[in-house]
């Protein structure tokens, strides 16, 4: 059935001091899973930061099963009797065993764990067996589903994975493998690997694995002794249904006869670490932690792949941002580039002309003369058709070798690069420039050989500052060019310490440390001092009007004085943990902020006073469904419904006899006033209900089809 989205949403802009805040966008998606497990007619998904989401249809929607759990790391999951168990993390103080007895939808803590997560599950007998990071305990058991939590006592210390295959209890630690068969009243080391420690284990038919990195292990008498077999793709993850296993490191392997053979099974399948696999004989999830896709699904065993992270929150991690005309692009952690025509309300990846973009840590952007520059961990690439397309500009950099562009910057006409070409043994790092718009590139006179130059930044005038990682005094720190990067001096004993973001304003000039802080500079770099906002060191800055902003581990932060005082900035975001913010930028409206598997977030610039931005919002203050209109209609008719906050929004149709017609909505949308038309050609006439579902809020509502 045909479907017409019209899409009225009313921003407004807040002056300083009121009722501003910081709002998530919708994407990019990106949601970073870290377990998987199928219990109840459901599939659970662990995240690494939104706690845990579940799906009742394969995989086709997901909806959040959190709550109580909201913003954690999920280890591991599995059931027993009608406990649902998570191992649950994050520096706000849920790092213990949480259990649902309602599948996910609430979650509650147990005991006898505290302060200590559990980071892998498995059940023997009568028995849920754990493994904890506590240098003096690190298995604990419970006998009542979950409930409460017992130690086990054994030689074991930092244990990191526990399976069960047959009698046997088997427990990873670094690189030994450990087994108990009475129920852990004594423990043997039955393997200690030279190589590689484990990182997952699975059963297929009567063999044992355990997962390494290039050796997969095999063990045919419940893990008493093992054999090392080669296996050049790695794995991270297992999961195995009789005979046949999958295994995933960066790409999918397939083994249909206990592992004796194996092929790549990887087609369509996105790019990055394959955390976590879950195969049930029919369809087969992989979770990947480098796209915004996040999940995949294959329904003929791993032949094909498509995403299938509908209903996932924006768990993307954005590594730069900047703002070129009325467009926005993110960066992606070794996802390419996206791009925003609505001030970031929707995403769209770009560049698409250039797979060696696609799927590369973008680090960096600048823009000249309405060209965009996007550095990446694949060299320069450039656009001039508003980041559409992009074409690799490397021109000039050292042959051979891959090319890393940290930072980018626009000097008086030059365009200033730091960047690093890594060979097999070494590597060749330098600032280079480009007077010709990118077409080739000059290696600079940098006067210290740098094991990294970080940043480069300049306010567009011939002056120029570059940040350094270096082994000693002399090479390590602030340095300084006044020809638009061509040749360089050191300021190393301005700042002596490793710098990773630099903004320039004038004879003003930050320097930030990722750890220590920010150092500030009011006679162009000559002498510092430091002034560091809440949260410690410094990630990237973003200037406008006579406003600095900053981000850090502690959010978003800003100066009026040249960063003499800071200001924290935070409202909105959620509380514990704050999204750490990787990136700013800001055009004529909003600030927006790149985070850390959090996505993007943004804030109308005139929450700071800032002036020239305009007032147009109008959010709701209550969830609404209202009538359809028209009604009775014949076929079209719209329908209107308000949220006053971010919310999963699931919107549907039904017959008289309560039979599923159509799915108007069905994701993650911000609040604002919204309105969607239902297309009924080929239905009878007759009556219809429609339902809207945001979690906590249920409405429905009556409406007529007559023809």
């Amino acid at each position: 059935m045909k479907k017409f989205y019209s899409l009225f949403i009313f921003f407004y802009l807040m002056t300083h001091c009121s009722f501003g805040e910081w709002v998530q966008m919708p994407g990019p998606h990106g949601m970073k899973v870290t377990s998987f497990y199928q219990n109840n007619n459901f599939i659970f998904a662990g995240t690494k930061a939104y706690g845990v989401f579940r799906s009742s249809d394969h995989g086709d929607n997901w909806e959040p099963a959190n709550a109580g759990i909201e913003h954690t790391l999920i280890y591991d999951i599995i059931s027993s009797g009608n406990n649902l168990i998570a191992g649950v993390g994050s520096n706000c103080g849920f790092n213990n065993i949480y259990k649902s007895t309602d599948n996910g939808l609430h979650w509650a803590l147990t005991a006898g764990l505290t302060g200590k997560s559990g980071f892998s599950f498995a059940k023997k007998g009568d028995y849920v067996y754990t493994v904890t990071l506590d240098q003096k305990t690190s298995i604990y058991r419970s006998s009542d589903n979950g409930d409460n939590w017992e130690p086990v006592e054994s030689p074991i210390t930092d244990a990191s994975k526990i399976f069960v295959s047959g009698d046997a209890i088997i427990v990873s630690e670094f690189n030994f493998i450990w087994r108990s068969t009475d129920d852990g009243s004594s423990w043997d080391v039955v393997e200690q690997f030279a190589l590689s420690g484990v990182w997952s284990y699975a059963k297929s038919g009567n063999k044992l694995f355990a997962a390494g990195l290039a050796i997969l292990y095999t063990s045919t008498n419940n893990g008493e002794s093992w054999e090392h077999n080669i296996f050049p793709e790695g794995a991270y993850s297992l999961s195995s249904v009789g005979n046949t296993i999958f295994a995933g490191n960066g790409k999918i392997s397939k083994s249909t006869d206990a592992g004796v053979t194996w092929t790549l099974a990887s087609t369509g399948l996105g790019i990055g670490e394959i955390a976590a696999i879950l195969y049930d004989s029919v369809r087969v999830f992989v979770s990947t932690a480098n796209d915004t896709a996040g999940v995949y699904v294959s329904t003929n065993d791993g032949t094909n792949w498509k995403p299938a992270s509908a209903g996932f929150f924006p768990g993307s991690t954005i590594r730069s941002m900047i703002t070129l005309g009325g467009y926005v692009f993110a960066g992606m952690q070794t996802d390419g580039v996206y791009r925003s025509t609505d001030n970031g309300f929707t995403w769209a990846k770009v560049g698409l002309n250039n797979d060696s973009l696609s799927r590369t840590l973008v680090r960096s952007f600048c823009t000249k003369n309405g060209d965009l520059y996007a550095g990446t961990t694949n060299g320069v690439y450039k656009s001039t058709d508003n980041g559409l397309t992009f074409i690799r500009t490397i021109i000039g950099f050292p042959d051979g070798g891959t090319i890393s562009i940290p930072s980018l910057t626009v000097s008086n006409g030059n365009i200033i690069a730091s960047g690093s070409t890594t060979y097999t043994s070494d590597a060749i790092v330098g600032i280079y420039y480009s007077t010709n718009d990118g077409a080739s590139w000059n290696q600079s006179n940098f006067p210290a050989i740098s094991n990294y130059i970080s940043s480069v930044a300049s306010d567009g005038s011939s002056t120029v500052f570059a940040g350094s990682y270096g082994n000693n005094l002399s090479t390590n720190g602030l340095f300084k060019s006044t020809n638009a990067g061509v040749t360089w001096i050191s300021r190393t004993s301005s700042i002596n310490s490793d710098i990773d973001a630099i903004v320039v304003k004038g004879l003003n000039v930050l320097a930030g440390n990722s750890f220590l802080g920010s150092y500030v500079s009011l006679d162009g770099g000559e002498i510092f001092f430091s002034s560091s906002p809440n949260g410690g060191g410094i990630y990237s800055y973003a200037l406008r009007d006579n406003f600095i902003f900053c981000s850090n581990r502690g959010g978003v932060h800003y100066t009026t004085n040249q960063g003499v005082n800071w200001t924290q900035a935070n409202t909105g975001f959620f509380e514990c943990p704050i999204p750490s913010t990787e990136a700013l930028c800001t055009n004529d409206r909003f600030i927006f902020a790149g985070t850390d598997l959090n996505g993007v977030w943004r804030r109308p610039l005139s929450d700071f006073g800032i002036t020239g931005v305009k007032n147009e919002l109008n959010i709701p203050d209550e969830f609404s469904l209202s009538q359809n209109y028209p009604n009775p209609f014949n076929p079209m008719t719209q329908i209107n419904f308000s949220l006053p906050h971010q919310s999963f929004v699931n919107l549907v149709v039904y017959n008289i006899l309560g039979e599923e017609i159509d799915i108007l909505v069905n994701e993650i949308k911000i609040g604002g006033d919204y309105s969607v038309q239902f297309d009924a050609s080929g239905l009878p006439s007759g009556i219809y209900f429609y339902k809207l579902s945001t979690g906590g809020f249920n409405s429905v509502r009556q409406m007529i089809l007559v023809k």
